[in-house]
């Protein structure tokens, strides 16, 4: 993985985030944390993801490919709603 993009969002959950590398076309799994997101392969170098809700904070990112597995620590923060 080379970044993604945008690296923060809300703690709700929901929020859409491009994933760039390399070799991404059989991507089978995406996850921020341990939680499982909703997720879909544009072409080879590029995923987007849905955020599952988190708790406030860092969350590694991993991608999951035939090729083995990536993570990327504390590529994405959750932070809470404004007033919540």
């Amino acid at each position: 993985m080379s970044g993604l993009s945008p690296s923060s969002g809300s703690t709700n959950g929901g929020d859409t985030i491009t994933i760039n590398g390399t070799n991404l076309a059989d991507t089978k799994a995406v996850t921020f944390g341990r939680n499982p997101a909703h997720f879909g392969v544009i072409d080879s170098n590029t995923v987007t993801a849905i955020t599952p809700p988190s708790p406030a904070g860092p969350a590694d990112m991993t991608v999951t490919t035939p090729g083995g597995t990536a993570t990327d620590p504390g590529a994405f923060t959750y932070q809470a709603p404004p007033g919540g």
